[in-house]
């Protein structure tokens, strides 16, 4: 059983990576106006498309077997799994942080570019919540309520609210 949920980038990555891809289809332009090698087109050719899939690629979860699996896709296709081991933990929980990131450069001149996104983050937890092992991090509240109910229904885990017990 699989769950295909959002895209694997953050904005700025997705924006970084979008910027260099149009910068690569400007240099297979200029290679193709000098008529550079075959060779040369070709390889500008395989990193145009590279760079172009990495824009499409999604995370989910897959359930295989009791096992549970971070997964990629392009345009619905398993491209990677990654096996997440609990270690013996049996609880999900979830945290939900406010994550921030500014792009300011260096000058105090320049304009605030802070940008806040909240992040949904699961994780195994012990029988105390006292140690904590990360399983998936998401953007969207509704993807993390489906992730939560898709491991549920799929598997032997258990969910409980966070509330670390430290005697």
């Amino acid at each position: 059983m699989k769950i295909i949920l959002e895209r694997n980038l953050d904005f700025n990555q997705f924006k970084n990576i979008f910027i260099l891809d149009f910068l690569s289809l400007a240099f297979f332009v200029v290679l193709f106006k000098l008529e550079a090698t075959l060779v040369l087109q070709i390889i500008a050719v395989a990193i145009i498309l590279l760079l172009t899939s990495l824009l499409f690629i999604r995370k989910g979860i897959i359930v295989k077997n009791e096992s549970l699996f971070i997964g990629y896709f392009l345009f619905g296709l398993q491209i990677i799994k990654k096996e997440v081991y609990p270690d013996g933990m049996n609880i999900i929980t979830q945290l939900v942080y406010q994550k921030s990131t500014n792009y300011n450069y260096g000058t105090k001149w320049e304009p605030c570019f802070d940008f806040k996104t909240p992040s949904f983050e699961l994780y195994f937890v012990n029988e105390k919540h006292t140690t904590k092992k990360k399983i998936l991090g998401l953007t969207n509240e509704e993807n993390s309520e489906k992730t939560i109910n898709f491991i549920l229904l799929n598997s032997m885990f258990q969910f409980q609210k966070y509330s670390p017990d430290f005697y």
